[in-house]
């Protein structure tokens, strides 16, 4: 591969971000970009970098778009796993040669998909993620209670406010 300027480079960095934020992993960003594995893990070492340097109200813009994102596909898996618990119908006909059509319909309940709580579930957990709730401790109290320590609920708000300032300026 020829070397790239640095306009590619710049271009590139714009189209690997985008497919980093939709998720993609790694491996098909290569396969679309035409990259290894290691450019496309270096450049998105670069974006990651670039992003935590550039002013902060820009980042939480990126953080709030991600969970918008988030809260929509966790809504409609939420929606589709309801839909999944409704009775189904199920139509038979019977009859045929000299005897009388007949057709029934009957209901049969259903359990929800399981599907779509992992999806739901699997939002939550990149939520946890992206708000950096992973890496955050726990106190228990003497009575068995698991409460967030001050320097969390700190660290938390700080993130909310930061969020509220930052606003949804999309």
């Amino acid at each position: 591969m020829a070397r790239r300027t640095n306009k590619q480079i710049a271009a590139d960095r714009v189209t690997i971000s985008e497919y980093y934020l939709q998720g993609k992993p790694q491996r098909e960003i290569a396969e679309l970009m035409g990259f290894s594995i290691g450019v496309v893990n270096r450049e998105i070492e670069a974006i990651r970098q670039a992003w935590a340097e550039s002013p902060l109200i820009n980042f939480n813009e990126a953080i709030n778009r991600e969970l918008a994102r988030l809260d929509l596909i966790e809504r409609e898996a939420w929606a589709a796993y309801e839909r999944s618990k409704e009775p189904r119908e199920i139509r038979t006909q019977s009859g045929g040669e000299g005897l009388p059509a007949r057709a029934t319909i009957s209901r049969q309940n259903q359990n929800g998909d399981e599907k779509y709580l992992r999806i739901a579930l699997e939002c939550v957990d990149r939520r946890i993620k992206l708000l950096g709730l992973e890496k955050l401790s726990v106190d228990v109290t003497s009575n068995g209670e698991t409460v967030l320590n001050a320097d969390v609920l700190h660290q938390i708000m700080r993130h909310m406010d930061a969020r509220t300032d930052g606003g949804d300026s999309d």
